[in-house]
């Protein structure tokens, strides 16, 4: 649908006989050309129709708590004095006053400056169908969406067609313009984002803008714009770079990364993935410490869905390491885990935890067999893995021996607790290992022994070649 026939099925509806019918025509109409702009916009219907100070129409996001509502007056502009008067009442609600005609100019355009300074002040957004189709009729640009349905909630100010024509503009350079550093495109931006959106809503663009500046190596100093100076990136920031098409640069991922923490990353909602997302993990894993590790395999879909590479996710709450069969959910607590239902399994055998733990050195076993446990450890931390007291120990439990939980060091002296029954691995104490290590243990103690599994350890970012296991590809015991 076009601008013309946007304001000519308002015209339309307004020639209708039946007032009515025209009232219905021009408020289907505003609502279907809104909901356009921004299609988590919820609009319902009022009974008044271009009354002084009771709305028309009424807006909400479901989707956002904290948007609340807002409302929106349908209002003849023919007259912009009128138009004047008519805000004065209704200011004090910060709505949308839509016009239901082009917004008229004069030649020296003193009457609209007076209706935009007019409008700002009072975080009213101004417009009409042909500023909203302008808007629409945007381009491409996943940042020129946020921006141009933002406006719905928290847009102020004139917004008429060539006035948004010009915002479009100064918005698309100006976040190209971050990318690159270029500080008279960017502070097209941020001046228009000051502008035309309300402090709230102006401080969420610019710091976005922000962090676009300095992932592609500005400093916070130089930046063309209000600054903020806080350590993390607002979550809904990080959510839209990552969401973002891909970009495919290491060290703006590694710059950003600085300021991005894993509890962070799991109150995100990357449930299928994203190329952002293994560009900043593949780039800062090795800094991100995570606390507890569970392996579970995938349910139908997943495995007929996805790819075999790995690639990260954050799915429930949880940031994941996918692979082919399994994923590998990570957390800064074992407590987190809990939104993941561990597969069961009885345990495993003491040959089979030889095999696997060849390189991390076993501190402590805990066997089970016919219903009896042996708890098995050393008080010095020492590797017990060749002791011959755990052959006494199989001999005197009859039956499959199988060790539930076991305590271990890596090579690098990080101490861990694996969970065989629930396929989950631990830092023990205060421990936090760094991801890559945990991952690469996870993989190596809750997996069988197959030589498939080395794709998924080769593909595990940042880890140090020292850091590495051994991993023997003997034949796997029966379980």
């Amino acid at each position: 649908m076009r601008q013309l026939e946007y304001s000519g099925q308002i015209a339309q509806a307004l020639s209708l006989e039946q007032p009515s019918d025209s009232v219905e025509g021009v408020k289907e109409t505003v609502i279907r050309e809104l909901t356009t702009l921004d299609p988590r916009m919820v609009i319902r219907r009022t009974d008044y129709f271009n009354h002084s100070f009771i709305p028309d129409l009424v807006a909400s996001w479901p989707d956002n708590a904290r948007a609340g509502e807002r409302y929106i007056y349908l209002k003849f502009n023919d007259e912009i004095d009128y138009l004047l008067d008519d805000m004065t009442l209704v200011k004090d609600s910060q709505p949308i006053i839509f016009g239901l005609s082009d917004t008229p100019r004069e030649p020296n355009g003193s009457r609209a400056q007076d209706l935009f300074e007019t409008s700002a002040q009072s975080n009213t957004l101004v417009t009409d169908a042909a500023g909203v189709e302008t808007l629409i009729d945007r381009g491409n640009s996943r940042f020129l969406d946020l921006a141009t349905s933002t406006l719905t909630r928290g847009g102020r100010g004139l917004v008429d067609a060539p006035i948004a024509a010009s915002a479009v503009e100064n918005l698309a350079e100006g976040f190209e313009g971050a990318r690159h550093t270029d500080k008279l495109l960017t502070r097209r931006a941020t001046s228009t984002v000051e502008l035309l959106f309300d402090p709230t809503h102006a401080d969420r663009l610019n710091r976005l803008l922000q962090a676009v500046w300095i992932g592609s190596g500005g400093h916070l100093e130089d930046f063309p714009g209000r600054r903020n100076e806080t350590a993390e990136l607002p979550d809904d920031i990080l959510q839209f770079l990552l969401d973002y098409e891909e970009i495919p640069d290491d060290d703006f991922w590694r710059r950003l990364g600085r300021r991005v923490t894993v509890g962070q990353l799991c109150r995100l909602a990357i449930p299928d993935g994203s190329r952002n997302l293994d560009r900043l993990m593949g780039v800062n894993a090795k800094t991100y410490w995570s606390r507890a590790c569970r392996i579970r395999r995938h349910g139908a879909a997943l495995l007929t869905s996805k790819s075999s590479s790995p690639h990260w996710a954050v799915d429930r709450g949880l940031l994941a390491y996918r692979a082919s069969l399994y994923a590998a959910y990570l957390a800064e607590s074992i407590e987190h885990l809990d939104e993941v239902t561990p597969d069961q399994n009885p345990g495993i055998l003491v040959e089979e935890l030889r095999r696997r733990a060849d390189g991390i050195a076993l501190n402590a076993l805990d066997f089970s067999a016919g219903g009896r446990v042996v708890k098995y450890s050393s008080e010095s931390e020492e590797d017990i893995a060749d002791d011959d007291a755990i052959e006494e120990i199989e001999r005197s439990l009859h039956g499959d021996v199988l060790i539930k939980r076991a305590s271990v060091t890596l090579k690098n002296g990080r101490r861990l607790s694996c969970d065989f029954t629930t396929n989950t691995i631990t830092g023990r104490t205060t421990s936090k290992p760094k991801i890559p290590e945990l991952l690469h243990a996870a993989i190596i103690l809750l997996r069988g022994n197959d030589p498939a599994e080395q794709a998924v350890l080769d593909s595990i970012p940042g880890l140090d070649e020292d850091e590495q296991l051994s991993f023997d590809f003997g034949k796997p015991a029966d379980l």
